[in-house]
């Protein structure tokens, strides 16, 4: 077996890992948080060779430090999709590559022998490049749409609760019949507010994707601003950092 299929097709192996288990996480993250999953990824992929019966175990050990990773940083569906696409379509090229080369690999004892050739350094670095436009990709697009953080008081059967919030240009969410715009709470301040969910929202946005239950809330004050009867949408996750995220054609629409 080629040490470049060996190596690529484990990356792929964790990517899809990684993958799997982010499916789980039902959202996106920042970009530093998909270049540490990433990061954790390659450096346990490349750890792989060097195993040997020790296999099933380690695989084991990928899954649930991924699954542990993405509990805590929820991690991006997106991204590794994309990344097993890629990894997998190296795998197929390296064989492809390596099969023309002929290149002999000498196994003594389980440890691999082969002299470093050319493609070696070119899938690795096609990698690379990969990961880096992909993480720039990431970081260009949240600085675009950087969010403006700010405090909010929603009012709701009697409750009050202030929370930090942020004005997003990434929720775009407006009600199917009525193209109010709608605000995204967060799971554990639904909860304080004791919501009535009355319907729900098809949602494809910067944090969330898939069906997200709806409700109103009687009003929503940010900084000094007041809407009333506000259309809300809760996420299936809790924010880091703030609990609300505000739709920006709200200010337009008030």
């Amino acid at each position: 077996m080629f040490v470049e299929i060996y190596f690529l097709n484990n990356f792929a192996a964790d990517a899809f890992l990684l993958y799997l288990t982010s499916v789980f996480g039902r959202g996106k993250t920042e970009a530093k948080r998909v270049a540490l999953c990433a990061f954790f990824g390659a450096v346990l992929s490349l750890a792989y060779p060097y195993v040997g019966k020790l296999t099933v175990p380690y695989k084991i050990a990928v899954l649930l430090l991924t699954v542990a990773g993405l509990k805590k940083y929820d991690g991006a569906r997106e991204y590794f999709l994309s990344a097993l696409i890629f990894f997998g379509v190296s795998s197929l090229t390296a064989g492809a590559m390596l099969a023309l080369e002929c290149i002999d690999v000498g196994f003594d004892y389980g440890a691999v022998s082969l002299t470093p050739k050319p493609f070696l350094f070119f899938s690795s670095a096609l990698i690379v490049a990969y990961l880096c436009a992909q993480l720039r990709a990431s970081v260009r697009y949240e600085a675009k749409i950087a969010p403006v953080a700010v405090v909010c008081t929603v009012l709701n059967n009697g409750a009050t609760i202030t929370a930090r919030a942020v004005w997003d240009s990434g929720n775009g969410l407006t009600e199917p019949f009525t193209a109010k715009p709608v605000v995204i709470l967060s799971r554990d301040l639904a909860k304080k507010l004791r919501l009535t969910p009355d319907g729900e929202i098809t949602a494809t946005t910067v944090t969330s994707s898939g069906k997200l239950e709806t409700a109103d809330v009687e009003s929503i004050e940010v900084d000094g601003q007041r809407f009333e009867s506000v259309r809300v949408a809760v996420s299936p996750k809790n924010f880091e950092g703030y609990k609300i995220i505000l739709n920006c054609a709200l200010k337009e629409a008030a």
